[in-house]
């Protein structure tokens, strides 16, 4: 029974888990070795030509040794358990092999060449045993399928081929978007690999008592070798250029999309699923056509010619692709439907691209096997052919990374991959022609060397459009404003510098802007004040740092920055881009130093490689690596490298982490800090700019207090007043709070951290771009109505600020605007001229007729809250007490009403840090049904009295206020912050681990 229609159906499903779970392979092996190879090309590349060389192998064995073999089922079965069995024990074998590489054996290779090798081979020793099992699984399980059903081989082997190439498509997009969320790396492979071992078993059970399978069919032996040579050499042939082709395709259109769709993980998995998908569409065209082929080679010549003039037909097609993506981005609503949507149209993008060429590519590969079976090769031909076109492939993925994209470009990438399909098409027909006389289709001919020098001469790709990142915004540069002064299509990335037309330029990667510099005569950007503070908030914390290591060069103004000052010794920046260096370069004279500067050593290497090879301990080791989103960065934001960064940071030394809060919700960003904080006693964070934060981090100890002399010593002083930072406390009003303050917030956003193995980063930062969120509500902790960070923390807001308003800084506008409400206040003469743009509200708030009212009024509360936000935030508890006893002494605040008489108590005892009257007036406000849908003075009320309560000792009564009284009032980051540390510390007071605190401050 099991030759029925019914075995024949399980042997497909079969065969498509097979696929299913063999995709989930390459692409969780790409996720492991980009962790230790250090970037998502690389290891995209390697795995491929790794995998695909294993599988070249393990075809070639099989056509070797499958003749000899009485049951291929049996054998299927017993290296579909091998690869299961081995797939359960990679990742321990994965982390204990990296971990010996990195702490014994990398150290002693030095930099240069050798390291390479050495992590190549370990990468191939790690995948290649895998790769050549799974090499044989295709061959054995089609050899056993054409014994099994030998009426129609050509048919049988197109169905399996797609069966095989379908099952790998889905397996890529559930293991991307749902396998590897929901159970990491680990659970993943271990989920293949149990796959793996349950086929086997299964195909066991059906096959290893059968006699009907056991011996190979007969094959008529050719009366001379001489006969077959030709065929097996022109086909092998013709199998390793469509390999060649095909997989030079795969490394530009991935890079071409990585334009249009963003270089995420998860973009990198729609387009591989798109190309394999395009495969099996190929095995089920040939399907029904394959016996009723007149002359199958002369229909190869056709289909590898049409190959190649499709391949050529996305060129002109891809500058389209960019308005497609552009009108999807601006029309879609930032919801979660929208994501899924987004990525089922960038998966049709790629189907765009991909997918006319690789059904031709799917194609070719039964149809040249089915040609060697009908001129009597046997069942090894399954296994030649296979080899051959895997070989090709190996060539054509490693040449097109390492030679033809740095070498010619995208365009030109693709026009050597057809140029080659459409050679080995003519060299089929020439053999034809002089072996059978069939003519060559002259017509066809001329059309496809029509088509490739079209191609050369007038097909242009817009540079501007690829420089865009339109799938950030939606929006394309004006080409007309718009100056490419670089452009390169590195290895691992394209580069682009842009200057724009109010003189900023720009340094980009795959079109995500990298670092933006304004010219001299005009404002700087926010990019700047990021990078600038990158090198003076560390230093002001570690003012003897003497070597620094900067991971990632960017525009390179940190590192010259850092060169500023004379007591810094050498400078390390490490960039795994080539052409960012290049590029980099047309930023001077602004980053001068980095290039020319003696101390300044610019290291072409990932940074786990770079640190391993040179084992050195930096004072400073600062981090600023691309948005975690782009694939492979969010292995420098994890658990596993903070682990091993921090054992080369020298006693005393901090670790510098630039995290971006734009594109990244606050759950992302917590899973970043709390992976930093399991490795480091302490931290500090500081805000660079509205956007971004610096957290610097101490392996133990406390970090301590900034050196005001640093941060105004005379080589920094020029940068950062360039940033608007004319002063210590400019600087210091940046600073948004220690471990102990914010942690708790962390941990109560989420338990989860960052890591290479269960990456919550690098799977969901993507899709946090997309939906436009942010984590912006952690700066504007410096702004809130409450001043919650000062309370907690016990210090005070500096109102020394020097600059009147910021761009890119709120908290020194609003700082200012206290101090000049404050002396407007107290000299109520000063002209209209000299008052500040909200000096008009202190007024009427100053007026008694304003005062005098008997009843609530909307207008007046308004005004209250915002000057007792001014107050309370940035004016010091000296300053608000003789503000407030004024208001207090007026005759007008005895006729206000009980409840506003409370309102504008309860501000002053905020302003005053008075917890007890805070906690007191607080709750008495939330009580008042007057207040009931004024939700703004609810809001203030219900975190004046839980940090009333919190802060004298209450911890427990602050969680019940919070229980009863936060219906309707929006979740701020405020409320938050303070109700994560009652839940602390009540948690703490009912475990009796702490005594309670008999008086503020709650953080020392």
């Amino acid at each position: 029974m099991i030759n029925t229609p019914q075995a024949r159906m399980i042997l497909f499903v079969i065969f498509t888990l097979s696929g299913f779970s063999g995709l989930i392979y390459e692409s969780i092996w790409t996720h492991y070795l980009k962790l230790f190879l250090g970037h998502a090309a690389y290891a995209q590349s390697l795995v491929l030509a790794i995998f695909m060389g294993g599988m070249a192998v393990g075809s070639w064995l099989c056509s070797r040794w499958s003749g000899a073999w009485r049951n291929l089922f049996v054998a299927y079965a017993l290296v579909e358990a091998v690869v299961g069995l081995l797939a359960m024990v990679f990742h321990q074998s994965f982390t204990t092999m990296i971990q010996l590489a990195y702490q014994s054996i990398i150290p002693y290779l030095g930099a240069g060449m050798g390291v390479h090798l050495f992590k190549w081979s370990l990468a191939a020793l790690l995948i290649l045993p895998q790769s050549i099992l799974l090499g044989m699984t295709f061959p054995l399980m089609s050899a056993g399928f054409i014994r099994l059903f030998p009426e129609h081989p050509g048919r049988a082997l197109a169905v399996l081929y797609f069966c095989n190439s379908l099952g790998a498509a889905i397996g890529i997009l559930v293991s991307g978007f749902y396998l590897m969320t929901l159970i990491g790396l680990p659970g993943t492979i271990f989920l293949a690999g149990l796959i793996n071992v349950t086929l086997a078993a299964v195909v066991w059970i059906l096959f290893r008592q059968s006699h009907t399978v056991v011996t190979p069919p007969q094959t008529q032996t050719p009366s001379s070798s001489e006969q077959l040579t030709p065929y097996l050499r022109i086909i092998l042939g013709v199998a390793l250029a469509t390999g060649l082709a095909s997989f030079i395709y795969e490394i530009a259109w991935i890079r071409m999309l990585s334009l249009v769709l963003g270089s995420s993980t998860h973009a990198f998995e729609l387009m591989l699923s798109a190309f394999i998908f395009g495969l099996a569409l190929g095995g089920l065209w040939i399907r029904k056509r394959i016996h009723e082929i007149a002359n199958p080679i002369r229909y190869l010549a056709y289909v590898q010619i049409l190959m190649g003039i499709l391949a050529i037909a996305t060129l002109p097609l891809y500058n389209f692709t960019f308005n497609i993506i552009q009108i999807a981005v601006q029309v879609l609503l930032k919801v979660e439907v929208s994501y899924t949507i987004f990525n089922v149209i960038s998966h049709a993008i790629c189907f765009m691209i991909m997918l006319p060429a690789t059904i031709c590519a799917g194609i070719t590969l039964p149809l040249m096997t089915w040609i060697l079976l009908k001129h009597k090769v046997g069942e090894r031909s399954i296994g030649v052919v296979y080899a051959a076109n895997t070989i090709g492939a190996i060539v054509g993925a490693t040449v097109a990374l390492h030679v033809l994209l740095p070498w010619l470009g995208l365009k030109n990438t693709i026009v050597v991959g057809a140029t080659i399909d459409i050679l080995a098409g003519l060299g089929l027909f020439l053999w034809l022609k002089r072996s059978e006389n069939i003519d060559v289709p002259k017509l066809f001919s001329a059309l496809a060397t029509a088509v490739l020098l079209l191609a050369l001469i007038v097909v242009r790709f817009d540079v501007v459009k690829m420089a865009s990142g339109v799938y950030r915004d939606g929006n394309i540069m004006d080409g007309k404003l718009a100056i490419i002064g670089y452009h390169k299509d590195g290895k691992t990335a394209t580069v682009d510098f842009i200057k724009d037309p109010l003189n900023t330029y720009y340094i980009k990667t795959n079109g995500k802007t990298d670092a933006a510099v304004a010219a001299a005569e005009q404002p700087s950007s926010s990019d700047e004040s990021t990078m600038v503070l990158l090198a003076v908030v560390p230093l002001a914390y570690k003012d003897n740092a003497k070597d620094i290591a900067v991971i990632g060069l960017g525009s390179g103004l940190t590192s010259s920055v850092l060169l500023a000052v004379p007591w810094v010794e050498s400078v390390d920046t490490i960039e795994i881009e080539p052409a960012m260096v290049e590029a980099a370069q047309l930023f001077r004279p602004r980053v001068e130093r980095v290039f020319s500067d003696k101390r300044s050593h610019i290291h072409i290497e990932d940074a786990k490689t770079f640190f391993s090879i040179h084992q050195k301990k930096y004072d400073l080791i600062i981090s600023e690596p691309s948005n975690p989103w782009v694939s492979g960065v969010a292995g420098l934001f994890s658990d596993e490298f903070y682990l091993l960064v921090k054992n080369h940071i020298a006693p005393g030394g901090l670790l510098v982490q630039w995290i971006q809060l734009y594109e990244l919700d606050i759950t992302l960003t917590a899973t970043i800090v709390n992976a930093l904080q399991r490795h480091f006693e302490d931290y500090l964070i500081y805000a660079a700019n509205g956007g971004d934060i610096i957290v610097l981090a101490k392996q133990t100890g406390q970090i301590g207090a900034a050196n005001r002399a640093t941060v105004m010593h005379a080589g920094l002083t020029q940068h950062l007043n360039r940033v608007e930072i004319k002063s210590f406390e400019d600087f210091m009003l940046r600073k948004l709070g220690p471990k102990s303050l914010l942690q708790p917030l962390f941990h109560q956003i989420t338990p989860q951290y960052n890591s290479d193995y269960f990456p919550v980063l690098d799977l969901n930062a993507a899709r946090s771009r997309f939906l436009g969120r942010n984590s912006f509500d952690l700066i504007n902790l410096k702004i809130d109505e409450f001043p919650v960070l000062d309370i907690l923390t016990g210090q005070k807001n500096y109102t020394g600020v020097s600059y009147a308003r910021s761009i890119h800084f709120k908290p020194v506008t609003f700082a200012n605007h206290a101090v000049r409400a404050f002396s407007f206040l107290m000299t109520p003469e000063l002209s209209l001229q000299q008052r500040g743009f909200y000096d008009l509200d202190v007024e009427l708030l100053r007026t008694s007729q304003q005062l005098c009212i008997s009843d609530f009024n909307e207008e007046t509360l308004i005004r209250m809250f915002y000057y007792g936000s001014l107050t309370s935030n940035y004016l010091s508890p000296e300053q608000a007490k003789i503000l407030w006893q004024k208001i207090k002494a007026n005759t007008c605040f005895t006729k206000l009403s009980d409840y506003m008489q409370q309102l504008v108590l309860l501000y002053e005892a905020i302003s005053l840090r008075n917890t007890p009257v805070m906690a007191l007036l607080g709750e008495s406000l939330l009580q008042q049904k007057v207040f009931e849908k004024t939700i703004i003075v609810r809001g203030i009320a219900l975190k004046a009295a839980m940090a009333g309560n919190l802060l004298t000792g209450n911890a427990a009564k602050g969680v019940d206020l919070w229980e009863k009284y936060n219906k309707g009032i929006a979740a701020s980051m405020s409320l938050k912050l303070l109700l994560a540390h009652c839940k602390q510390a009540q948690v703490a007071n009912t475990a009796k681990l702490q005594p309670q605190p008999s008086a503020p401050p709650l953080i020392p």
